[in-house]
């Protein structure tokens, strides 16, 4: 314990610093574990740092080149002179197992960490003009990067990765089930997107051309048997209720307009959505949040607390990038905190290690869209790994024939290359299915049914 109370171990930074002064090699091993500020006392902060840059110039730390930089960066008698340093070693042992007390000065600096948490989050409750979910986010997002450093398999040797790739390979291909972390439900674009775990999708389109639709869809067939994915799905626009509707109608065969009339449901038809709800509703693994205030953070926040809770977390649906709340609201320029948010939420697919399926409005345009006309969005290409666009050319031109004209483009595909994916859209569901390119798509029968 520090004079000034605090949580520390002085012989622990002291054994860090000393065994690096008896062997530059042990420096490396200290470095993936901890950082400079891991150190509580300000002469150890100064001293671990003049032992970077010497490490960074590929120069040799040992007492006189440790002195030198020290006084180059005029820190030699903050620190206590030449005598402090060449004490760091005194009682020492030549083999000092430099990792075990490197873990000790970070868990004494995970604690200081919690310790100053405390007292901000003491003071940002007493101030009454913070959102409280707000700070509640902030909170967990802070709990979760605490003590986040490169650790002892930080790297892996390609002979290795190889191998393994090369068994996991071997055993998929006797598996009649796909290794891609989402499937669609339309054959030619299962086969051209392969997304793994770590992905982020984005799926862009016109204000009613299906988006959400689309995404229940993949949410019904991951999360349903027999894949039984689990998900997460953020509906900043439609209700919780609505998103059940939508995936009852499906399963009912019930056109979706009929749950806004419940007086027009035929009994027969009644029976058949009771019937969907305990066969499949009630066995998806799916969560869902309407709240419509959500900003990156809370995402997150929400992941995690949701992950801890359910065992687990597989695909998270988040619609649409446009409501989501940026970092830099007072500053006016939507376009660079929807980059931001873009950016962001690929980094939380990584971490999560999750599928995000990520939707996003379109700008109005000519012609077919491109990837440019994602709105207040550039950073879409950059950082999605796949980005797709629902094409519905009836939308814009009215005509009976652009019905059977409806496309997913592929328009960003790190998994493979971009291509356009004819589909036909079942207006009673909200779904898309596999349309023949060139052939007209007729509507089930059932579908203007109530």
């Amino acid at each position: 314990m520090a004079a000034n109370g605090l949580p520390s171990s002085v012989s622990a930074e002291k054994a860090v610093l000393g065994s690096v002064l008896l062997d530059t090699g042990n420096y490396h091993h200290a470095d993936k574990l901890i950082t400079a500020d891991d150190f509580h006392a300000d002469a150890h902060r100064r001293i671990y740092r003049a032992m970077q840059r010497l490490a960074k110039a590929n120069e040799p730390i040992d007492f006189i080149t440790l002195a030198d930089e020290l006084r180059r960066s005029h820190d030699l008698d903050a620190v206590g002179g030449a005598a402090y340093v060449t004490s760091l070693t005194d009682g020492l042992p030549r083999k000092l197992n430099v990792e075990h007390h490197a873990k000790i000065v970070k868990e004494y600096a995970v604690r200081r960490t919690l310790l100053a948490m405390g007292n901000d989050l003491m003071q940002s409750c007493m101030q009454s003009g913070r959102d409280t979910y707000d700070l509640l986010a902030d909170v967990q997002s802070r709990l979760a990067n605490i003590g986040v450093q490169d650790s002892d398999n930080d790297y892996e040797m390609l002979a290795n990765i190889g191998m393994q790739r090369v068994d996991e390979l071997a055993r998929l291909r006797k598996e009649t089930t796909t290794e891609a972390a989402v499937v669609w439900g339309i054959e030619e674009l299962d086969e051209m997107v392969a997304s793994e775990r770590g992905d982020l999708i984005v799926l862009g389109g016109l204000s009613g051309s299906g988006k959400s639709g689309l995404a229940l869809q993949v949410i019904d067939l991951n999360c349903g048997p027999p894949r039984g994915l689990t998900a997460l799905i953020f509906s900043l626009e439609m209700t919780k209720r609505q998103n059940v509707d939508r995936i009852l109608a499906h399963h009912a065969r019930v056109s979706y307009s009929g749950f806004r009339r419940p007086r027009t449901i035929a009994d027969q038809k009644m029976t058949d959505i009771v019937d969907a709800c305990i066969d499949h509703v009630t066995e998806l693994k799916v969560g869902v949040t309407d709240n419509p205030v959500a900003s990156v953070d809370r995402i997150v926040s929400t992941c995690q607390r949701f992950k801890m809770a359910e065992g687990g977390l597989d695909l998270v649906v988040v619609d649409h990038a446009q409501i989501i709340e940026g970092r830099d609201e007072r500053r006016g320029n939507r376009a660079t905190e929807v980059d931001t948010i873009v950016r962001d939420l690929k980094r939380a697919a990584k971490v999560l290690n999750v599928t995000i399926l990520l939707l996003s409005q379109m700008s109005k345009h000519e012609g077919r869209p491109k990837m440019q006309d994602f709105k207040e969005s550039g950073g879409v290409y950059q950082h999605a790994d796949v980005a797709m666009i629902v094409y519905r050319p009836f939308m814009a031109s009215g005509k009976p024939e652009d019905r059977s004209k409806d496309e997913i483009m592929v328009v960003k595909n790190r998994h493979g290359g971009p291509g356009d994916v004819p589909v036909a859209f079942v207006e009673a569901t909200s779904r898309f299915q596999t349309r023949i390119k060139g052939q007209p798509f007729t509507a089930p029968t059932w579908q203007e049914a109530s």
